[in-house]
């Protein structure tokens, strides 16, 4: 039989508001034995049962959680109906689900987490007239704060916590204290993402510069997708097509005289597209578009610091080497040269004279 009792130790320790440390205290142990037993990293010994049982006003059988299967299957059935109400359309009925389930269990997380959002979105505002009411984001903020910070507390499911940072962000940038939401965007792995919606209310300037940003992390995690689109495409006509449109993406939204530590990008589009002609055995073509790589290598080696983008998507940014937004340390043309003289796949080309000539003004001397 599956052992609960840690998982049922903390349930019910936090059901009724209590430490480690004073649970502790009252079995004799030490608070990191208890930190360990609801960890499931050890198990309490056998003679504990009924002072914790005792303590807890329940049975052993429910601390043991002999019917802790038959709940994990209760639970499943809601998540999977609340999940297809929700899919097909009923949001009453998933919502009315939500909140049966949570005053059954208010301490299983799983249900927490689709109750407050169902709360947050309340569908009896009047969004459409909401200029003399107060902010939406704010109407059970009693409510959901403190369920958010139990979340943060004592869950230990990733998932479920940054959806109570996603929604104590929200509330707390409509109560306008912008200092707290920021506190919470900064235990996201990249805040920027987060931080530009709440400056944007407190500052637009500011705002519009942090959008900006993770606008252009954006782009970078665009590229990390077309870098390897060609080995899942497996059709070199087919990739050329797609780089050309990338191309046309990525000049088209920063624009042709704006790509600053952008065109690296560019150019490796551009070496995507010869790399798949040489596939094809259509050299010539290979040739033309590694020239026009090698011109935005340069370009893009030679933009300065501090360089300001122009582009209305990019233009609250200035261009920084040591960013990381070039995505290479160093000269990108330098690392083109390595690349076009050691990979085989351009041996077609080495004995071309244009090839030579592309390598020569790559290192500067034509």
């Amino acid at each position: 039989m599956n052992i609960y009792i840690g998982q049922n130790i903390k349930k019910f320790r936090t059901k009724s508001n209590i430490t480690q440390e004073k649970l502790a205290d009252y079995l004799n142990v030490s608070y990191q034995a208890v930190s360990k037993w609801e960890r499931g990293e050890a198990y309490p010994d056998i003679t504990f049962l009924p002072a914790l049982a005792r303590f807890f006003n329940t049975t052993t059988d429910e601390l043991l959680g002999v019917d802790n299967e038959k709940y994990e299957a209760e639970i499943k059935a809601f998540l999977d109906e609340y999940n297809r109400l929700k899919n097909e359309g009923y949001q009453h009925e998933s919502r009315k689900l939500s909140r049966e389930m949570y005053q059954k269990y208010p301490n299983d997380f799983r249900v927490v987490k689709f109750y407050m959002w169902d709360i947050f979105y309340d569908p009896d505002y009047d969004y459409d007239n909401h200029h003399n009411l107060p902010d939406w984001r704010t109407i059970h903020s009693d409510e959901l704060i403190p369920l958010c910070e139990k979340i943060l507390s004592d869950c230990v499911d990733d998932q479920i916590r940054f959806s109570a940072i996603d929604l104590l962000i929200m509330i707390y940038t409509g109560l306008k204290e912008y200092d707290k939401a920021l506190e919470y965007a900064n235990r996201y792995p990249n805040p920027e993402e987060k931080r530009g919606g709440i400056l944007g209310e407190k500052d637009p300037e500011m705002g519009k510069y942090y959008q900006q940003l993770s606008f252009l992390y954006k782009l970078n995690d665009m590229f990390s997708m077309f870098l390897f689109a060609r080995y899942m495409i497996n059709d070199p006509r087919k990739s050329i097509k797609m780089y050309k449109t990338a191309i046309d993406f990525y000049i088209g939204i920063l624009g042709e005289d704006s790509l600053g530590g952008y065109y690296w990008m560019v150019a490796r589009f551009y070496d995507f597209i010869a790399e798949q002609y040489i596939i094809l055995n259509e050299y010539d073509n290979a040739l033309i578009n590694i020239e026009i790589a090698s011109d935005y290598y340069i370009a893009g080696d030679n933009v300065p610091d501090g360089y300001k983008y122009t582009s209305p998507l990019t233009d609250k940014l200035t261009h920084d080497s040591k960013s990381g937004w070039k995505g290479y340390k160093g000269r990108m043309s330098d690392w083109q040269i390595t690349h076009y003289t050691t990979e085989n796949m351009f041996d077609p080309l080495r004995d071309d004279k244009r090839f030579k000539e592309i390598i020569q003004k790559l290192k500067g001397k034509n």
